[in-house]
């Protein structure tokens, strides 16, 4: 129940925006805090999809995600991509008191509130294991309870020591290793990042 009033609450702060999942209401108008209706992303998520297409949407209005990974990334028909799952997400209004899975959360931050080197830090990981098709220090799929408690252990004994995947061979490999190091800070420098990357690869694209 404070899961689903924390989502619409964040929805309704955020407004309407190309790049977060439109909320439209309740699936069953007798039952508002059951099931939650959204518009149709026949794309699926963004897992493998094209990195030039990752939209900084970090900390928007004031507004902390709290567990950025591929699949809350979704593409509609046309291959736009938009984030949910708002549930745990927090602002200055409301705290759904989420956390990243680890792979995408940064056991080196003393402290369970998020905040914009966790968010970063979420999109450094998020980038990595779109363009590798894997988790940081991990297998592309969790399929068991065990398996998701042994990478957790795996990937927290390493991050702790500040040890992470080469990214030298990825496109883009620079902007992930910053947000994993935290010399990215900023959502606003994340995303001038992307932008120069961006543009480097639709040049790249329109000579070929």
């Amino acid at each position: 129940m404070h899961k689903f009033r924390t989502e619409v609450g964040i929805l309704k702060a955020l407004g309407e925006h190309p790049r977060i999942v439109q909320y439209l209401g309740p699936l069953d108008p007798l039952e508002p805090a059951e099931d939650l209706l959204f518009t149709e992303a026949v794309n699926g998520d963004v897992q493998g999809y094209l990195l030039r297409r990752l939209s900084p949407t970090v900390t928007r209005g004031g507004v902390f995600h709290c567990d950025l990974r591929p699949d809350n990334m979704l593409l509609n028909a046309d291959l736009d991509l938009s984030l949910r799952y708002f549930g745990g997400s927090k602002n200055d209004e409301y705290d759904g008191e989420g956390l990243p899975d680890f792979g995408f959360f940064d056991p080196r931050i003393n402290s369970l509130d998020v905040t914009a080197d966790t968010e970063i830090f979420g999109l450094g990981s998020s980038m990595y294991t779109i363009l590798a098709g894997h988790f940081p220090h991990g297998p592309s799929i969790l399929k068991t309870a065990q398996g998701r408690l042994d990478y957790t252990c795996s990937f927290e004994r390493l991050a702790l020591e500040s040890q992470f995947p080469d990214t030298s061979e990825i496109i883009g490999g620079d902007i992930i290793r910053d947000c994993w190091t935290q010399r990215i800070r900023s959502a606003e420098e994340a995303y001038r990042r992307l932008v120069k990357l961006h543009r480097k690869l639709k040049l790249r694209t329109d000579k070929n």
